[in-house]
C-alpha cells in the first residue's frame, strides 16, 4: 500500500510536534511543510526538528501555501490549526484529497 503523504499547515509548536509524531510512524510521508518564520523558511523540517532524516526525502519549510499543496507535492492531506477556515486550505482543491484538521483521523489505511 502506498504511503499517506501529508502537508503541514504552519510549523511552529503545533505543527513541528505534529511532524515529530508522523515521522515516527510508518504509512506516512511528509511532503510539504508551509510556514513564514524567518527562522524556519528554506530550512529542511529535519534541521527545525533536530531529528535525523535517515532515507527520507528532505522537505524545505516554504512560505508559499500553493507550492506546498501542488500536485507536485503528491500531497493527499493538509494538517491544519484548528481556526484555519477550510477554504483556506487548498491541498487539492477539487480532487479527491482530504483536509485533515489537528485532531481528526487520518485516513483509512494509515498506521498513523
Amino acid at each position: 500500500m502506498e504511503n499517506i503523504k501529508v502537508a503541514i499547515w504552519g510549523f511552529g509548536a503545533m505543527g513541528s510536534g505534529v511532524a515529530k509524531v508522523l515521522l515516527r510512524k510508518k504509512g506516512v510521508d511528509i511532503t510539504g511543510v508551509c510556514d513564514i518564520h524567518p527562522a524556519r523558511v528554506g530550512k529542511s523540517i529535519f534541521e527545525v526538528l533536530g531529528v535525523e532524516r535517515g532515507e527520507r526525502a528532505d522537505v524545505l519549510v516554504s512560505p508559499d501555501i500553493e507550492a506546498v499543496g501542488s500536485k507536485e507535492n503528491h500531497c493527499n492531506g493538509f494538517l491544519y490549526r484548528k481556526g484555519v477556515p477550510e477554504d483556506q486550505a487548498r491541498c487539492g482543491k477539487g480532487s479527491e484529497r482530504h483536509h485533515l484538521r489537528g485532531g481528526n483521523e487520518l485516513p483509512e489505511g494509515s498506521t498513523a
